[in-house]
């Protein structure tokens, strides 16, 4: 998902800041009318859940910025 990454946060921002990186992970999330989401998100400063940055997708292409 290195385009949604550069799409929510500027380009070039997966390669410099998430490609690579121990605190990188994804997932898939299963709704009830059968819809997927699909998300990754980054622990920027790890023991700090604020720092956590990230970005979704849904079936229909939509893209959202994740953060807690």
């Amino acid at each position: 998902m290195s385009v949604e990454w550069d799409e929510v946060y500027g380009s070039g921002y997966f390669v410099a800041n998430v490609l690579g990186k121990r605190t990188f992970a994804r997932s898939v999330l299963s709704c009830t009318n059968a819809e997927k989401l699909n998300l990754e998100f980054l622990v920027v400063e790890p023991g700090n859940p604020s720092s956590i940055v990230g970005v979704v997708s849904d079936g229909a292409g939509n893209i959202f910025k994740l953060s807690f």
